[in-house]
């Protein structure tokens, strides 16, 4: 099934449709959010006692949720309430919304999740003077000794790029949402806005590949891959530099880059210092949650509408 795409803006990268039918994961569908401009995934919910699944929550698609219109959510919430459970989301930080307008739409749960990393094109500085002296010196040397390509053409390096994520899942014991399967990797290269980069060495053999995806003036820092010669050679600092350059030049005004590998910011997060290495700015990402159906969340949460560490608190429960 192809979804029509919806939203005020043109849908592309984590707005559009293509990008939602993706990353489903089994049992789940896509659900349109039409007055907000975006797409939530429907998620069923363990049956109480066994037996069929009977219930489903909602949540915004991996990793944020961008709408075109953020007023507009409570509404669309209203009308799938009969459906749903109870809704979440990561909030995209570059997103235009109000703290007032956060609170409307998620009135049983919103905190500070995550700093990400944002790089600022908007002023004069050049690329190469907004990043960390060591990044960049590493970005040269690497270029020096591989060749980096934007490719115009996702699907040539759809074979390359499942085995280097699959490297990737082995190396870090990838689990949960991330640990994409080969259809949903194969699908990710036809999200409208995707741009990928692929690194490949004097042999012509690809060693790491970086998708970014573009809405707009926007662009994200999706996911990237290597193979082990990519680790050693540290190609992620040419690709990101390459990528940098090209998205500027394609009119990119921000890139979110996404948050460190945990819920704040560590002195030996690798990530999180790889990150900030290349960014001139930063912004909060927050979660949010709203109960739709009270009775029927308080009857999964065993009598108790405290999520604590979790919301829904009744997913915390497994």
């Amino acid at each position: 099934m192809t979804l029509t795409e919806t939203g005020k803006r043109n849908s592309h990268g984590y707005r559009s449709a293509a990008y939602a039918e993706a990353i489903l994961q089994p049992g789940e569908h896509v659900v349109p959010l039409p007055a907000a401009g975006g797409w939530a995934v429907s998620r069923p919910i363990d049956p109480i006692g066994g037996g069929e699944v009977a219930a489903f929550d909602g949540s915004a698609c991996y990793p944020l949720c961008s709408l075109s219109d953020w007023d507009q959510l409570p509404g669309d919430l209203k009308n799938l309430s009969p459906e749903w459970i109870s809704f979440c989301a990561v909030v995209d930080p570059l997103d235009e919304v109000s703290a007032g307008t956060l609170e409307q739409c998620f009135p049983d749960r919103l905190i500070p999740f995550k700093t990400h990393f944002l790089v600022d094109f908007s002023g004069d500085a050049e690329v190469t003077e907004i990043i960390d002296r060591s990044h960049l010196r590493k970005a040269r040397k690497g270029l020096r000794e591989t060749e980096v390509r934007h490719l115009e053409e996702p699907a040539e390096i759809a074979d390359s790029w499942v085995t280097l994520y699959g490297n990737l899942i082995e190396r870090h014991s990838i689990q949960g949402v991330a640990a994409f399967s080969e259809a949903s990797l194969r699908a990710q290269l036809d999200v409208p806005g995707v741009e990928p980069f692929a690194c490949y060495n004097e042999g012509g053999e690809c060693i790491g590949i970086v998708l970014f995806l573009r809405d707009g003036d926007r662009a994200y820092y999706h996911l990237g891959a290597y193979s082990e010669e990519g680790y050693q050679q540290r190609v992620s600092f040419g690709i990101f530099l390459t990528a940098f350059e090209w998205l500027r030049g394609q009119g990119v005004r921000v890139i979110n880059l996404g948050g460190g590998a945990g819920l704040t910011v560590e002195p030996g997060d690798g990530l999180a210092r790889f990150k900030k290495g290349w960014s001139n700015a930063s912004g909060t990402a927050y979660f949010g949650g709203v109960v739709l159906q009270r009775d029927e969340y308080m009857k999964r949460s065993g009598g108790s509408d405290d999520p604590g560490n979790f919301f829904p608190a009744y997913r915390g429960r497994n």
